[in-house]
């Protein structure tokens, strides 16, 4: 959605928002702070601009602590298509968001051109970083946490993302950045460019994975180099959404279209599109989905559950452009 923009509405955010998933050792804060510099440093002056607009000390330190230590719990499932299996030609690339339902307050399409960088469309409820997006070289990118793995002292996925997005064209750009940064925690990435060279890359704190293909990939919160037996509790229902996606591309019934993209991640019948559980503390639903067509700059959007919500079509911004945000102003 198209609102406020996200600085401004995030310092509007009381306190007690922001710290309520906040379990990192100042050493971690600092180590983390650290690499923004060393890595991304037009993100680190971001933060501290952003630091600067913070009503008082108190908001300033939580807002610190929500861009570089956030701990989240997710489920999300995305999928990528090689231009040879679909009705034009032109790759298809669908994720779906899934998280706690009153989450989707913060959640915002951002629009960016940098100053210096590639322009993109991103989505997410991060103050700076993204969850996912498209750029204007064609570089799509989704995130999936993988839960209950190791943590360490490093960048968080949504500062990772943007990095990319901004600064790189190709997969393999990429994935060198992802084996050159220290990782917080551990996080699936399926990226595609318009090259249609698809990379999906399990990074963790000390380890990096990438799995490549010229067909198809489609990745949800597992490591899919991970053995089935040590799965932890929640992963079955992770291991069965990546399982409809590849059922859903190998049984397909000739090409596939956007339309056919959108299809299954608007299906509730295998998980797919998550409708939550009301009995269940923390369930999750699914509050975004969106489809990209890596190489051009449409995007369809469904700014809610996708099952009752209409896709809209989006454009990702180009560096003629000039300078556009979540409303019209830098993001």
């Amino acid at each position: 959605m198209y609102g406020r923009r996200p600085e401004a509405r995030m310092n509007r955010v009381r306190t007690g928002r922001f710290t309520e998933t906040h379990c990192a050792s100042d050493a971690d804060l600092c180590a983390a702070e650290d690499a923004l510099r060393q890595h991304a440093p037009e993100l680190h002056l971001k933060l501290q601009l952003l630091l600067l607009r913070a009503d008082g000390a108190e908001e300033a330190s939580a807002l610190r602590r929500c861009v570089l230590a956030r701990r989240d719990t997710v489920g999300c499932s995305a999928f990528a298509v090689s231009g040879r299996h679909t009705v034009d030609g032109i790759p298809l690339f669908g994720r779906n968001w899934d998280f706690r339902p009153g989450a989707g307050q913060n959640a915002r399409i951002c629009r960016t051109v940098p100053a210096r960088g590639l322009a993109h469309l991103g989505f997410t409820n991060h103050p700076i970083g993204r969850y996912g997006g498209v750029n204007e070289a064609g570089l799509t990118i989704a995130t999936a946490i993988v839960p209950a793995r190791r943590r360490g002292s490093g960048l968080r996925f949504p500062l990772i993302t943007r990095r990319i997005l901004e600064r790189c064209s190709t997969a393999d750009e990429a994935a060198e950045f992802l084996r050159a940064v220290p990782h917080a925690s551990a996080v699936n990435y399926l990226i595609m460019d318009g090259r249609e060279a698809i990379c999906l890359i399990e990074a963790e704190p000390g380890r990096v994975h990438t799995a490549e293909s010229r067909e198809f990939a489609a990745m949800s919160n597992h490591f899919a180099s991970e053995p089935e037996e040590e799965a932890r509790p929640r992963l079955p229902k992770s291991r069965r959404r990546v399982g409809t996606l590849y059922h859903w591309f190998r049984r397909r019934a000739g090409r596939l279209d956007p339309a056919a993209a959108r299809g299954i991640l608007s299906d509730q019948t295998d998980g797919i599109c998550a409708r939550g559980n009301p009995e269940v503390e923390h369930a999750t639903v699914t509050l975004w989905s969106w489809v990209a067509r890596p190489g051009t700059q449409t995007v369809w959007t469904a700014e809610g559950s996708p099952h009752r919500t209409p896709y809209r079509t989006v454009q990702v911004p180009r560096t003629t452009a000039g300078r556009t945000g979540a409303a019209g102003g830098p993001s």
